[in-house]
């Protein structure tokens, strides 16, 4: 990601050289539209980041002084990501069967999924500068949470390893040894909750009309980075995954299975680093912009009136551009 900001950057400056600075002062009105890749980022034990997408729609306001840029606004944006957690083999040592048997009880954990899906609003705090057709804009995004949905989905097999056997007993549901069954749980977190995301686009811009009375609009083609700053991990006391603490012969059907308990990653007890969402993507503006304050060139203001002329005290040239 340094590389990334040292690229933008580089790329912002470029056209310093060659570009004329605009005059005057607007205040545009601004609809976005951005939309890209998602993904969690950080020291994840047991897992792995899986990327996934989502997009916003805002509507804000633009101070534009010179090359200068301020935009702030509100907007309402959609992700979901995920993460991949690492197939598992799990032990239930000295079990016995309806014979009286004495075995290990083993779970084994394939392609389990957890999904995060969120709804929130975006206050953008951000800042830059405008040179011909480029711009650049950076700053901060406070986030709050309006919805948040998390859901885990695994599969499940169960077999017996008897220690007077060589191969274990697997495949045979009358003795509780199943064969890949999904197993999953979902859960919306309805606490209330807020970041501070990290923001950065770059891009090019184009206009769209010039009317008579100054009032213009442009459209801005871009590409966004967004990172939070804030943990997204709130650690709670509940394992990845929850098995039966025994084996028990006379359960009915799939029981063994049925009690099985997922917490999804980012609500369990697993690991201690902090977990931070980024996402990148394209990023269409549109702005309608009123007309500029015209600059004075020249202003004369100490003179004698000129009655036959009909010139009055502080006459100003301004020049409309």
């Amino acid at each position: 990601m340094k590389k990334f900001c040292n690229i933008a950057v580089i790329l912002a400056f470029l056209p310093l050289a060659a570009s004329a600075q605009k005059t005057g002062t607007t205040h545009n009105c601004v609809i976005w539209l951005d939309g890209g890749a998602t993904s969690l980022i950080g020291t994840m034990p047991q897992a792995s980041p899986a990327w996934g997408g989502g997009g916003s729609l805002g509507l804000g306001y633009e101070l534009q002084a010179h090359s200068f840029l301020f935009q702030t606004g509100l907007g309402a944006r959609y992700t979901q990501d995920g993460l991949r957690i690492n197939d598992g083999r799990f032990v239930l040592p000295d079990q016995y069967d309806s014979q009286g048997f004495k075995f290990n009880y083993i779970y084994e954990q394939s392609r389990r999924n957890d999904t995060y899906r969120n709804i929130e609003m975006d206050l953008p705090l951000l800042v830059g500068a405008q040179f011909n057709h480029f711009y650049f804009l950076a700053g901060a995004k406070i986030q709050f949470a309006l919805y948040k949905n998390s859901s885990s989905k695994g599969y499940y097999s169960t077999l017996g390893e008897y220690i007077e056997l060589i191969d274990p007993f697997e495949d045979m549901p009358n003795h509780k040894f199943f064969v890949d069954k999904p197993r999953s749980s979902s859960s919306v977190d309805h606490k209330a909750s807020f970041n501070v995301a990290a923001s950065a686009e770059i891009g090019g811009e184009f206009a769209l009309s010039h009317t008579a009375n100054k009032h213009e609009s442009y459209m801005r083609i871009a590409a966004f980075i967004d990172f939070s700053l804030l943990d997204c991990h709130t650690r709670t006391h509940d394992p990845l995954l929850q098995l039966p603490s025994s084996f028990d012969p006379y359960a009915e059907g799939e029981k063994m299975i049925d009690d099985i308990f997922l917490t999804d990653y980012l609500h369990s007890d697993v690991g201690t680093s902090p977990i931070r969402s980024m996402m990148v993507g394209a990023k269409i503006t549109f702005l309608i912009s009123g007309k500029a304050k015209s600059a004075c060139v020249i202003c004369n203001g100490n003179y004698p009136t000129n009655q036959k002329n009909n010139l009055r005290r502080g006459t100003r040239i301004l020049a409309d551009w």
